[in-house]
């Protein structure tokens, strides 16, 4: 079972990142193919493994979601205000183009490790 439970959330991660990186698909998406299929799913595999895998998904897209405003320009509704400030900062023309991914990946981090 904690096999099952670790691939789940590999998987997960790896969609995750998957959904996070390429515009345009979102986590609701996959949901909506789980819930299309769930029907030949629930007979193989367990409901709680599909319940993981959709919320390791949800947490890893959260987190990797920005990289593909910052270097395309279009961020979404929810980072229009902390992109744009970023994307049309004098760091992507110049040598330090990465700077906005490590700031905004250290402010995450100190945000949810309670330094600010």
């Amino acid at each position: 079972m904690l096999i099952q439970i670790l691939l789940a959330i590999f998987a997960g991660t790896f969609t995750g990142v998957l959904t996070g990186l390429i515009p345009g698909i979102h986590v609701n998406l996959i949901g909506v193919f789980l819930i299309s299929l769930s029907s030949t799913l629930l007979f193989n595999i367990n409901p709680l493994y599909l319940v993981i895998f959709i919320v390791a998904i949800a947490i890893t897209h959260i987190f990797i979601d920005f990289i593909p405003s910052i270097f395309l320009g279009c961020p979404d509704t929810d980072t229009e205000l902390s992109v744009l400030s970023l994307v049309f900062s004098k760091n992507l023309y110049a040598d330090e183009k990465y700077n906005p991914i490590y700031f905004n990946c250290s402010f995450r981090n100190s945000y949810f490790n309670g330094k600010k």
